[in-house]
């Protein structure tokens, strides 16, 4: 079921993330717009940028005490299980501010009705 919804949320990022150049930008969303309805209260979907690489993205989910659920290699993006040490705002947030990430979501269910 999770990884419907991942590519669901993948898929709703490539539209939503879209730059006037048509190139991945940050994205940041409220934490008023939050999905209403099921999101996993310690997982997050982070996208970084090719060019720059996961390393930095891997050393600070090390530093931090994350943990990688999944390496999504095709889309240069993971999931993360986020530190015991922070909330699931305060993750989101802290990665969002890692060198070369594009995007940090929250992983929800998206239903295709």
């Amino acid at each position: 079921m999770y990884s419907i919804a991942i590519c669901a949320v993948c898929a709703c990022l490539s539209v939503a993330c879209t730059s006037q150049k048509g190139v991945l930008s940050t994205c940041v969303v409220e934490e008023e717009q939050m999905p209403v309805g099921e999101v996993s209260p310690t997982t997050l979907i982070i996208f970084y940028d090719a060019e720059i690489g996961k390393k930095p993205l891997l050393e600070e989910v090390e530093k931090s005490g994350a943990e990688i659920i999944y390496d999504y290699k095709n889309m240069n993006g993971m999931a993360i299980r986020k530190p015991s040490t922070m909330s699931l705002s305060e993750a989101r947030k802290h990665f969002s501010g890692v060198r070369g990430v594009l995007s940090v979501e929250y992983d929800h269910v998206v239903h295709l009705d």
